[in-house]
């Protein structure tokens, strides 16, 4: 597991942000973040409407499975214990290609082009 610690982030806006590693106990907050922020980024992501169907337990592993060490990150943005924004990163396993990285974010509307 991530031992990343918490950052304060303050926006353009005055608005304070906690970027912080996602951890299993985050599972269904992502999930709900998930699915009431689809219709807002839907067009910008390369997940589409119906195809995120993780249940809270597979997110639960899925998160427990995060590893910066490996090349496996996930952070959150949080504004009063609320998601607002995720960021994540994989790499692939194998050494010779460890280099390279899928990564992954979304914000929700209301934080666009707030410096988040």
């Amino acid at each position: 597991m991530s031992a990343l610690a918490p950052e304060l982030v303050k926006l353009r806006d005055g608005r304070e942000v906690v970027i912080r590693p996602a951890v299993p106990e985050d599972a269904e907050a992502l999930i709900r973040y998930m699915a009431e922020g689809m219709p807002e980024f839907t067009d910008y992501i390369a997940t589409g409407p119906g195809e995120f169907t993780m249940t809270v337990e597979e997110e639960r592993q899925w998160l427990a499975a995060r590893d910066p060490g490996l090349g496996c990150l996930c952070l959150l943005a949080l504004v009063e214990d609320r998601i607002v924004g995720i960021l994540n990163c994989d790499s692939p396993k194998r050494r010779r290609i460890a280099h390279v990285g899928c990564l992954g974010m979304t914000t929700r509307r209301a934080y666009w082009d707030t410096g988040l």
